[in-house]
């Protein structure tokens, strides 16, 4: 994660290459030399961001047919792909927010004529702004229950930046009954494979990563009672196709939704 003064033409970026991992089209040349770096030492990374994405995906579905939830904030929202959440719940309202600007741009494109749909250019770090922001306070109200989804994208804050202090800002801010989905990669120790050339292939050509251990990730869920089945390898969540022992034994990343106790 970049502040909006940090951002670079000159690097890769981890919000295109994502984008490239799960099929879209946005990447630049710039990005290439990260894309084919991982996927020779780890060819499995683009089942890994679809297996991200697809949790999303998921939870909303979860989220808005089963528990009711009409009001998302999408934190570092990314480049829109298929299945975006105000396609996946779409009478509810809907604020994406993220740092790049290619995602947002695009985003807005995407939902011109939307009127319950908004798009917020800003970091998700600056938890007063996207709060207070008009399009965040004509389409969410605080006082009723809201999905917060983080997927993917806390790996890209460091410990410096309290990322539970910021979950805790936003979750502070919602009401009771209100979820929080999030997806976050689990330390080297968990990788089958590849993890330290993964994690210095992002640190050199475009930004850190900060994996961090499963009990820092549960951490995260502070204040919220966990659903069912927990915090799981991302495809283990409610999956909705079979799942291999493979893909459940592969731990790079966990997932888990929670909804907030009064």
């Amino acid at each position: 994660m970049s502040n909006l003064s940090e951002l670079s033409d000159d690097r890769a970026n981890a919000c295109r290459v994502y984008d490239f991992l799960i099929g879209g089209t946005h990447n630049q040349q710039i990005d290439q030399p990260l894309i084919d770096r991982l996927l020779e030492i780890a060819p499995n990374t683009p089942d890994v961001a679809k297996e991200n994405r697809s949790f999303m995906q998921r939870a909303v579905r979860h989220l808005y047919r089963e528990a009711g939830i009409t009001q998302f904030l999408d934190l570092g929202s990314g480049i829109p792909a298929g299945g975006n959440v105000h396609e996946l719940a779409p009478d509810a309202a809907v604020v994406y927010v993220d740092v790049e600007e290619v995602a947002v741009e695009r985003a807005r494109e995407l939902i011109s004529g939307l009127p319950r749909v908004a798009a917020v250019h800003s970091d998700i770090r600056d938890t007063g702004k996207v709060l207070s922001h008009p399009d965040t306070r004509r389409l969410i109200d605080f006082s009723k229950p809201v999905a917060l989804l983080a997927t993917g994208v806390f790996p890209f804050i460091p410990d410096s930046d309290d990322p539970a202090g910021i979950i805790a800002a936003y979750r502070d801010a919602c009401a009771p009954g209100s979820h929080l989905a999030l997806s976050h990669a689990l330390t080297a120790e968990h990788w089958p494979v590849a993890a330290e050339k993964v994690l210095e292939t992002y640190r050199v050509l475009a930004q850190p990563m900060f994996p961090r251990t499963l009990e820092q990730v549960a951490s995260f869920f502070a204040g919220y009672r966990m659903l069912e089945p927990g915090l799981v390898p991302t495809p283990a969540w409610r999956p909705e196709e079979p799942v291999s022992e493979e893909q459940i034994a592969y731990r790079r990343a966990m997932a888990g939704v929670g909804v907030l106790t009064g």
